[in-house]
């Protein structure tokens, strides 16, 4: 009987440290990187993470204008969408 208890207990033990290894890594290494992923979207995203660094590179006074004109628009959208959800909550 007491071989039997401890044989439950030893098991129980073992599910749960494997239950907590598992949880503990996450199911990708990069969050948003799919590494099952076939060689074209590889491609174009590496080309334009290029091209926006050459961009960054040669005109930076450009790019600080339209990063600049885009974190703008981005805050004019979520004013937007906080303006109307006041208005539908009134």
């Amino acid at each position: 009987m007491a071989a039997l208890l401890m044989h439950e207990q030893r098991r129980r033990s073992e599910s749960r440290e494997s239950q907590r290894k598992e949880s503990a890594w996450p199911s990708r290494t990069f969050p948003g990187l799919k590494t099952g992923s076939g060689l074209l979207p590889k491609v174009v995203t590496a080309l334009v993470v290029l091209a926006l660094l050459a961009i960054v590179v040669k005109h930076p006074a450009d790019a600080a204008t339209w990063a600049k004109s885009i974190g703008s628009g981005i805050g004019a959208i979520i004013d937007g969408i906080a303006t109307f959800v006041r208005q539908l909550s009134a």
